[in-house]
């Protein structure tokens, strides 16, 4: 099973919906743990060292970031990019089955668009 990353841009609302499906399912949201407004890379280095998948709605920079560890061969367990016009409903549905049905070096070195 993942281990999730919600960065600050993301609705809280999703991870909490997620986290009340599926309790046993270690998902936090940045903005809870102390990593408001850190920037891609840092919280890209945050997500590696604890072995989190980081979700995102962010396409516009750091598909960049990621792929740059990446190429440097840097530890990055993946990250997740979700379609901004997905409801909340179908946001947790996507990535509740996502989290259920990987386990980590499933998404190690990727970059996962949802939906699929």
């Amino acid at each position: 099973m993942l281990q999730l990353a919600f960065d600050e841009n993301f609705p809280i609302a999703v991870s909490n919906g997620l986290r009340q499906r599926q309790p046993s399912l270690d998902v936090v949201h940045v903005t809870l743990v102390g990593m408001r407004q850190v920037p891609d890379p840092d919280l890209l280095d945050w997500a590696a060292a604890t072995g989190r998948v980081l979700v995102s709605l962010d396409r516009k920079t750091l598909i960049r970031f990621a792929q740059d560890r990446i190429q440097a061969r840097l530890p990055m367990p993946g990250v997740v990019l979700v379609r901004p016009s997905l409801t909340t409903g179908q946001a947790i549905d996507e990535l509740e089955l996502l989290a259920m049905a990987s386990y980590p070096p499933d998404l190690q070195d990727l970059i996962q668009f949802l939906p699929i």
